[in-house]
């Protein structure tokens, strides 16, 4: 036998206890998306921002024209990301990326890896 040198996030082992996952943990799992994304909007007002609880994947056509938005909750694109629920948007996208959410595009709803650590 060979032991194999390995290093799982902090997301995983919560997942492994099923305690609950927040963007907290993006801080150490993605430390670019926590910089650029996460921190940027606890410290900012995003009211004016736009955004909807929606996850854009970055998929394009041939045309250079978007294809894949995915909602983050059932009609995410109809709810508005403010001061009130951004922590809630964050969270949600740390579950979205961790394949725990619902995702329409997967028969069973979700990634059967992450259904497989559930188990």
């Amino acid at each position: 036998y060979h032991l194999l040198a390995s290093h799982f996030t902090r997301s995983f082992f919560k997942m492994l206890l099923a305690a609950p996952i927040s963007y907290h943990d993006f801080q150490t799992d993605d430390p670019q998306l926590h910089r650029s994304k996460v921190k940027y909007m606890l410290e900012k007002d995003i009211d004016d921002a736009g955004l909807d609880l929606t996850m854009t994947e970055e998929e394009y056509g041939a045309n250079g024209k978007l294809l894949k938005t995915i909602p983050l909750v059932p009609g995410g694109d109809k709810v508005p990301v403010k001061e009130w629920n951004k922590k809630r948007y964050l969270t949600l996208l740390a579950r979205y990326r961790l394949g725990l959410l619902p995702q329409p595009h997967l028969p069973s709803g979700i990634c059967p890896q992450m259904r497989a650590v559930a188990e």
